[in-house]
């Protein structure tokens, strides 16, 4: 007489993320149309996911202080953008 094994997967504990209601291309979309500074600058969302947020912020001139150190608005921009 054999056994059989059961071969289901076992249940995981962690939930599944929720699905994203928007794009990488919307989400890049409603940030340009809200905030000013994305337009101006070189942004863009690269990559969206249910729990993390790739964007880019190129290097302006305008990003600069007096002395070349980048300033607070152009160094969180992008931070803040990912939020």
């Amino acid at each position: 007489m054999t056994e059989k094994s059961s071969s289901a997967p076992l249940p995981s504990r962690t939930p599944a993320p929720p699905a994203l209601k928007l794009a990488a291309v919307e989400v890049e979309r409603l940030i340009r149309a809200g905030l000013p500074l994305a337009e101006r600058a070189d942004f863009a969302v690269e990559r969206l996911e249910p729990d993390c947020a790739v964007v880019r912020l190129a290097y302006q001139p305008w990003m600069l202080r007096p002395g070349g150190t980048p300033s607070p608005t152009a160094s969180c921009s992008a931070s803040r953008f990912a939020r």
